[in-house]
Protein backbone atom coordinates (compact mmCIF):
# COMPACT_ATOMS: atom_id res chain seq x y z
CA UNK A 1 0.00 0.00 0.00
CA UNK A 2 1.68 3.45 -1.25
CA UNK A 3 1.48 6.53 0.79
CA UNK A 4 -1.55 7.70 -0.89
CA UNK A 5 -3.66 4.83 -0.03
CA UNK A 6 -2.88 4.75 3.52
CA UNK A 7 -4.38 8.46 3.34
CA UNK A 8 -7.18 7.61 1.47
CA UNK A 9 -7.89 4.57 4.06
CA UNK A 10 -7.60 6.67 6.84
CA UNK A 11 -9.85 9.16 5.58
CA UNK A 12 -12.55 6.66 4.84
CA UNK A 13 -12.29 4.63 7.95
CA UNK A 14 -12.71 7.50 9.72
CA UNK A 15 -15.27 8.85 7.77
CA UNK A 16 -13.68 12.52 7.67
CA UNK A 17 -14.98 14.53 4.06
CA UNK A 18 -13.27 17.92 2.81
CA UNK A 19 -16.42 20.10 4.90
CA UNK A 20 -14.23 19.38 8.26
CA UNK A 21 -10.92 20.58 9.58
CA UNK A 22 -8.88 17.60 7.68
CA UNK A 23 -7.88 19.71 4.43
CA UNK A 24 -6.99 22.78 6.42
CA UNK A 25 -4.63 19.97 8.66
CA UNK A 26 -3.28 18.73 5.40
CA UNK A 27 -2.54 22.38 4.26
CA UNK A 28 -4.44 22.60 1.16
CA UNK A 29 -7.94 23.53 0.12
CA UNK A 30 -10.83 21.69 0.01
CA UNK A 31 -11.58 21.73 -3.94
CA UNK A 32 -7.88 19.97 -4.00
CA UNK A 33 -8.58 18.08 -0.49
CA UNK A 34 -11.69 16.20 -3.25
CA UNK A 35 -9.74 15.93 -6.13
CA UNK A 36 -7.06 14.08 -4.84
CA UNK A 37 -9.48 11.86 -2.99
CA UNK A 38 -11.19 11.17 -6.65
CA UNK A 39 -10.12 7.77 -7.91
CA UNK A 40 -10.02 9.68 -11.50
CA UNK A 41 -7.45 12.25 -10.41
CA UNK A 42 -3.41 12.42 -11.07
CA UNK A 43 -3.26 14.46 -7.76
CA UNK A 44 -2.03 11.97 -5.06
CA UNK A 45 -1.90 12.40 -1.41
CA UNK A 46 1.67 13.45 -0.42
CA UNK A 47 4.33 12.00 2.17
CA UNK A 48 3.85 14.82 3.63
CA UNK A 49 0.19 15.33 3.56
CA UNK A 50 0.29 11.52 4.96
CA UNK A 51 2.32 12.82 8.08
CA UNK A 52 0.33 15.78 9.34
CA UNK A 53 -2.80 13.67 9.04
CA UNK A 54 -1.28 11.15 11.78
CA UNK A 55 0.37 13.55 13.76
CA UNK A 56 -3.06 15.55 13.82
CA UNK A 57 -4.57 12.43 14.83
CA UNK A 58 -2.46 11.52 17.78
CA UNK A 59 -2.66 15.10 19.01
CA UNK A 60 -6.35 14.44 18.86
CA UNK A 61 -6.09 11.22 20.86
CA UNK A 62 -3.55 12.72 23.21
CA UNK A 63 -6.57 15.24 24.18
CA UNK A 64 -9.16 12.43 25.05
Amino acid sequence: MDIHEKTVKIIKDFGFTGRGKIPEVLGISYSLFNNKLSDKSRNKFSEKNYKDLVNWLKDEVKKL
